[in-house]
């Protein structure tokens, strides 16, 4: 865009209908911005700067795409807009049901493997674990770590458990290779209900 160009769309008077939020620019951001000749969404690729530029398209997209585009009228540029909302609520919902799917089998995944099973069962017919914690016994949180070293590696585990009378952090690691499952290290911390 020329000065002079920019100097006119800076002048440009913006009708009332067309002012207010615009999802689409809050969502979509840089991709908005250059299909509406709104090159300043660019700073979106500039850390820290990002989050204020997609509040401040989310406030002001809407003028500035009314200032920096030919629209033939307001009804125009409405539906056209409206057309940049339905594709930034897509996205939104593409990503939303993306990321659930990707953290389920990532869950699933350390639910079905071999050395959290081998894991899973020591703690379940671990005789001190139900007299300190009780027998109805959930996992609240597991975290996984895999070391590769060639052809052996390693699983380190934590696993957070509940039950009836208290809470227990199970520390383990699984020794894996093509033949042997082993569980090498084994520790228990527990807490007390009242504690």
């Amino acid at each position: 865009m020329t000065d002079k160009e920019e100097y006119r769309a800076e002048n440009i008077t913006v009708p009332e209908e067309v002012k207010g939020w615009n999802w689409g620019a809050f969502i979509l951001s840089w991709i908005w911005g250059i299909g509406n000749n709104t090159y300043r969404a660019l700073w979106f690729f500039v850390p820290y700067i990002n989050i204020v530029m997609i509040i401040y398209l989310g406030l002001k997209g809407n003028e500035l795409a009314w200032k920096h585009k030919h629209w033939k009228s307001v009804e125009h540029f409405k539906a056209v807009q409206r057309k940049w909302n339905i594709a930034a609520f897509s996205f939104l919902t593409a990503c939303i049901v993306i990321g659930t799917l990707g953290a389920s089998l990532f869950v699933k995944s350390i639910d079905e493997s071999p050395s959290y099973k081998i894991v899973m069962s020591k703690i379940l017919t671990s005789e001190e674990i139900k007299a300190r914690i009780g027998d109805n016994i959930q996992v609240l949180n597991t975290s996984r770590t895999t070391r590769f070293k060639g052809e052996i590696d390693s699983v380190d585990y934590t696993i957070q458990l509940e039950g009836g009378d208290g809470v227990a952090i199970v520390r383990a690691v699984v020794f894996e290779n093509d033949l042997t499952l082993k569980i090498i290290n084994f520790e228990v911390e527990y807490t007390n209900r009242d504690t």
